[in-house]
């Protein structure tokens, strides 16, 4: 993730020819997602799809110092990880 991420920004996560091509777009900045280990309201929600799976998109919601908070199918198999709790 860019230190400073606009929304419409479009980066590779990581490719690999044949074998990792996952893309993502920033979809909100200020995203508001509840999970099991608490709400914000600062998540950045984020389009993410691969070249090697036409038809698969997943919302994915990050917080700054967490990391994903959701990962939530939107098109394709139904998946979905929430983040339950930390533990130190």
């Amino acid at each position: 993730m860019t230190a400073h991420p606009r929304v419409g920004e479009h980066h590779f996560q990581e490719h690999y020819a044949g074998h990792a091509a996952d893309q993502y777009r920033v979809v909100r900045l200020h995203a508001k997602v509840t999970v099991p280990y608490r709400s914000f309201t600062n998540a950045l929600r984020t389009r993410e799809w691969t070249t090697l799976e036409p038809g698969v998109i997943d919302a994915k919601f990050y917080v700054r110092g967490i990391g994903t908070v959701l990962e939530a199918s939107q098109k394709g198999p139904v998946e979905r990880a929430r983040l339950v709790a930390i533990q130190g």
